[in-house]
């Protein structure tokens, strides 16, 4: 450290204060996206997860090639089977947060603690 403060470069001493500061930033933003992590135990729980992560991932790639699905639908006005595979799967995650949260009212079901958590 003292090597450091007899130092006349600055830009030197700008890098490390930056790595310095940097340091610090890290430790924050691990504290905050900790706070953040929410931890699932409950098995039902992981399964909507995981369910969630899946169809979220497929709902993704489709709408990542949706120009040109969208394109054949609006031209030739055909109904692909891509467009099918959208609506399902925007069924099952509605499905997943009202349907399943209405009928476990009384222990609040996986979806619904998902939904409230959030």
């Amino acid at each position: 450290m003292s090597s450091f403060m007899l130092t006349s470069n600055t830009e030197l001493e700008n890098k490390i204060l930056k790595v310095i500061v940097r340091i610090f930033n890290q430790r924050e933003e691990l504290l905050n996206n900790l706070n953040k992590l929410e931890i699932i135990f409950n098995k039902e729980d992981i399964e909507v997860y995981f369910n969630l992560q899946g169809w979220f991932n497929e709902l993704r790639i489709l709408s990542e090639r949706s120009e040109i699905w969208l394109a054949n639908f609006v031209n030739n006005n055909e109904k692909s089977a891509e467009i099918d595979k959208v609506q399902q799967l925007l069924k099952n995650i509605y499905d997943t947060f009202v349907v399943s949260s209405n009928e476990d009212d009384e222990d609040y079901g996986p979806a619904k603690r998902i939904h409230s958590s959030r």
